[in-house]
């Protein structure tokens, strides 16, 4: 996943776990692959620039140190935050601070600190690659007052006081435990003076702490407090050792005295009086208020409204037209809180508001030029779903006995569908598809060519994010035809703003609240229609921002660790707080009840903790027996809670749990066939690199070997207990795609008519490994006709997303490998490869075939892995090497007949010894170019004898008997 934010990872284990992520940025590498070579774009400055350290620190600055291991710090900085800083950086990621100095042990500069400094926050990076260029997490140093020299590692992401890793010692962070205990995180396992810590409230009034010690627990100790007004919804400030702290009400107490399971939070209009019932569920907040805002101009407050506290921590109101000026219903009138705690105010956008108001912010975070409404925030609207907003009659109408194992998944963005026609005037001959008459790039303009993915064979749609999202301006729906790497208007979603709302810009009137949330329904239903599914893509685990929610119950929502956001995206949702937990899963229910969707697809599931998970799929079954769940169960969880784990592939496999209805993204499976994150660039099975067969033949039957439970105490494995937990895919909306890396491996150019012919046989090796394969079979759109992302413009606003493969002639092709923020010419499903006679036409019909063949049989379905392991079995080929191979064959017996795979992904013809006859009573369904469930016209590629098979390169058959 991508996303268009300003974030700051806050792990070093995280970014080491993430090198199996489908999610992640590329770091810049320079590779050399078959008389080739690729760069990724970077921005280069050496150390030979440097001026020496000075042996003085300037006054009121800090001194920051950086050692990397190979001593390249050629573009690293550093991005600054915190209250202790003067000049906080702005302008992601260039507007980091350079490293000034170099040393015998490293670089350094020099940070002016603030006239009051408390806490300096950074990250390492190098500069010109932004997210990608990052090492470590979020870092944090508070004790200003005693050091003016601090020192940090490549991959550590400790903060130490001197060259030799030096820890200071006193507190870290601190939480209200009750109305008579606080507890302290300190640096170190170290003692402090009781009489040395000092508590006070935010007027200064020291708090009286009980007896003359406190309790101590490894790095944590509890203090108790003596005095009678000392309360869990006022700040207060610690202060040891010159370093003062705020503490607020720790997670565990807020969701014992707080936590409320009452379905009602949000606006809910009542038709009868035309009124609105607001509830915001804010426990620390001491006020908070509803401003109403004008239906016809979101900028015009009507009136503003105190909330009244109640149990739980929920402020309501019931607020009706009367109440206001000029009001006659509430009806899509718009809204936002000011909620006020620790007696500051801040402006916040309801969570569980089910529509919103046109949003403006651009790529840069700012509101673009000439926007009607200049708020970073976001307004929630008041609208009567019951009325206005349509409905969806029902759920997918699969077959009654449907498993997730017959699931075919097409991925797909909505603007990517049809954008084509946009960035093209001239259009296609192609008859698959024509240009929509609706609005391009809108849910209304998708639905018409629906036919195109039905007639393809898939079964469910899955949605790039369509809930609301932050960076874009709504109201701008150009197709941005001219190439450009970087900030475009274009977005995936994956920074989200909401997740009751859908989002604005693919509506064709986002002005209008309801307008956003009828034609996404009718686009849900026109899919049902079509006898298809829909799976959302939902980005649960953080937010572009974590104001969004911190505002209104301030270090409550998200995972903390002393004192800062953990998580790669800069804040990752507690899922193991109960409120937070509660947000994520009313969510599933809204959208499964209300939307009736078949299906979510979970992005970094991995960071939030199994059982959280388990409950929302427990939750959404209810409603729909026939629920799809999957995610990307990377190693990622860096939360807290009793006893959790993260909801990652060894997890979602656990033994006796119900878990594993969760399936996950097979990487392995992913990285056997064409490599994946940490290894783009290396020649894997289908990209001319020979690979161990025996793994590749377990990934085939749904069983990698690197699900394992090994740190669970419930008991230990090493594969999936059935195929339906594999997620099985070759490519994806992130990183290069399939078309793009094949020609990057195997040095073919995407202009040379034999380069192209040869990416597409190895794409169409690809696509029948995925659609014969057990498990749940994944398709990124555009990958069954050869869809490419090259950027072929001449502007210097690249981006930093740029892969450069330069090729045996010296000619150079530039590849986007994280199009998230490029413009519609680079991320377009070009159809114009689908017209007669063109490469793309028969991988097309050939993928088809392989769609229609895989529904025709449970053969290349079974269903759990004991009838897998009975009705699978390997075919060596003649003179296989096991261990490093390109070839790779087996039968399965379906309930119809038995099914023999041979796939020769090498570069020369190879044969394979066949058990039994296979030139007499048998049928081939698949060969070099065509696929389907009746005998191929001709025979091309494969040769058939009563003891043999043999296959020229490049070429797979499949035979019936």
């Amino acid at each position: 996943m991508k996303k268009k934010m300003f974030s700051f990872i806050a792990s070093a284990i995280i970014l080491f776990v993430l090198s199996v992520s489908i999610g992640c940025p590329n770091n810049p590498t320079t590779t050399t692959t078959a008389g080739g070579s690729d760069t990724t774009t970077t921005t280069s400055t050496t150390t030979t620039t440097l001026a020496d350290l000075p042996t003085t620190i300037p006054a009121n600055n800090l001194r920051i140190h950086y050692k990397r291991t190979n001593g390249d710090y050629a573009g690293y900085g550093l991005w600054l935050w915190g209250t202790g800083v003067a000049n906080p950086s702005a302008g992601w990621p260039t507007g980091s601070t350079p490293f000034a100095y170099k040393d015998t042990f490293g670089v350094a500069v020099d940070i002016p600190l603030s006239s009051t400094p408390t806490n300096v926050g950074f990250v390492v990076l190098k500069i010109a690659d932004g997210d990608s260029g990052k090492d470590g997490g979020d870092k944090s140093f508070g004790f200003l007052t005693s050091y003016k020299e601090i020192w940090v590692f490549e991959g550590d992401n400790n903060v130490y006081i001197s060259a030799e890793k030096g820890i200071p010692q006193g507190i870290l962070t601190g939480f209200i435990l009750s109305e008579t205990q606080i507890e302290l995180t300190l640096t170190a396992n170290t003692d402090l003076s009781f009489d040395g810590i000092v508590i006070k409230d935010k007027d200064g009034v020291v708090i009286t702490k009980t007896g003359t010690s406190y309790t101590k627990v490894g790095d944590k100790i509890t203090v108790g407090i003596t005095s009678t007004d000392f309360t869990t919804k006022k700040p207060y400030s610690v202060t040891y050792g010159g370093k003062t702290i705020s503490i607020t009400t720790g997670y565990a107490t807020t969701d014992n005295k707080y936590s409320y399971d009452g379905n009602d939070l949000g606006a809910n209009f009542n038709s009868t009086d035309n009124s609105a019932t607001f509830k915001l569920w804010a426990p620390d907040a001491t006020k908070v208020q509803v401003v109403i805002y004008d239906a016809a101009d979101q900028t015009k407050t009507v009136g503003t409204k105190d909330l009244v506290l109640g149990s739980s921590g929920i402020w309501s109101l019931k607020v009706s037209p009367a109440d206001l000026t000029g009001v006659s219903t509430l009806k899509n009138y718009f809204y936002q809180y000011k909620v006020t705690n620790a007696g500051v105010e801040k402006t916040c956008l309801d969570p569980y508001a089910k529509s919103m108001a046109e949003f403006y912010i651009g790529t840069d975070g700012n509101a673009v030029s000439g926007a009607t409404d200049t708020d970073k925030v976001g307004k929630g609207a008041i609208i009567d779903l019951t009325a206005d907003t349509g409905s969806v009659s029902g759920y997918a109408p699969l077959n009654p006995n449907f498993k997730r194992e017959d699931a075919v998944i097409y991925e797909v963005h909505i603007r990517d569908f049809t954008s084509f026609w946009g960035v093209n005037t001239s259009g296609t001959t192609a008859t698959e598809v024509a240009k929509p008459t609706e609005p391009l790039g809108t849910y209304k303009a998708f639905i018409q060519n629906l036919d195109y993915l039905k007639n393809m064979g898939y079964t469910h749609i899955q949605l790039l994010p369509v809930m609301n999202f932050y960076y874009g301006d709504e109201s701008n729906k150009t197709i941005e035809s001219d190439y450009k790497g970087a900030d475009c208007n274009y977005n995936w979603g994956f920074d989200p703003h909401h997740y009751f709302a859908p989002e604005g810009m693919y509506a064709t009137d986002s002005k209008n609240p309801i307008t956003r949330i009828k034609e996404l329904k009718e686009l849900i239903q026109a899919i049902h229609d079509k006898g298809m599914g829909v799976v959302l893509d939902v980005v649960y685990t953080h937010m572009a921002k974590a104001d969004f929610l911190n505002d209104i119950v301030p270090n409550y929502y998200f995972f903390m660790q002393n004192g800062a956001f953990v998580g790669g995206f800069g804040n990752n949702l507690a899922t193991t707080h109960k409120m937070a937990k509660k947000l994520m899963i009313d969510s599933v229910k809204y959208w499964t009840k209300e939307y009736k969707v078949d299906g979510f697809r979970f992005d970094m599931m991995g960071d939030a903790d199994q059982k959280s998970i388990m409950e929302a799929y427990d939750e959404a079954a209810k409603i729909n027996s026939k629920i799809l769940f999957v995610g990307e169960g990377w190693r990622t969880f860096a939360g807290e809670g009793d006893g959790a784990y993260g909801a990652t592939q060894d997890a979602m496999n656990e033994m006796n749990t119900g878990a594993e209805r969760v399936g996950v993204f097979s990487d392995e499976f992913r990285n056997l066939m064409k490599s994946g994150f940490g290894a783009e660039g290396t020649p894997k099975f289908i990209t001319g690199g020979k690979e161990d067969i025996t793994k590749i033949f377990k990934n085939i039957k749904g069983q990698p070997t690197n699900f394992n439970t090994n740190a669970i105490s419930t008991g230990t494995k090493d594969t999936a207990d059935d195929p339906g937990q594999c997620v099985q895919y070759i490519a994806a909306h992130d990183n290069m795609t399939l078309f793009d890396i094949i020609s990057r491996h195997i040095q073919a150019k995407p202009d040379d008519a034999n380069g192209i012919a040869e990416i597409h046989k190895r794409t169409r090796l690809g696509n029948l490994i995925v659609a014969t394969t057990q498990g749940i079979a994944f398709f990124h759109a555009g990958q069954e006709l050869g869809v490419t992302k090259q950027y072929k413009g001449t502007d210097a606003n690249q981006g930093t997303k740029i892969t450069e493969v330069t090729y045996k002639d010296n000619s150079t092709v530039k590849f986007v490998h994280d199009s998230y923020d490029s413009s519609d010419a680079v991320n377009q499903i070009n159809w114009s490869f689908i017209e007669t006679g063109k490469p793309g036409r028969l991988t097309m019909t050939y993928t088809k075939g392989l769609l229609a063949l895989r529904r025709s049989t449970n053969a290349f379905r079974l269903g759990t892995k004991s009838l897998v392991d009975t009705n699978i079995t390997k075919i060596d080929f003649d003179n296989e090497t096991a261990t490093s191979d390109l070839v790779i064959g087996y039968k399965v017996v379906g309930s119809d007949a038995s099914y023999y795979v041979f796939i020769n992904a090498d570069s020369v013809s190879r044969s394979a010894t066949t058990p039994t006859d296979l030139s007499t009573g048998a049928t081939v369904l698949v060969d070099n170019d065509e696929a389907g469930i009746t005998a191929v016209t001709t025979i091309s590629g494969v040769e058939i004898t009563s003891t043999k098979v043999t296959l020229e390169p490049l070429t797979a058959v499949i035979i019936k008997k």
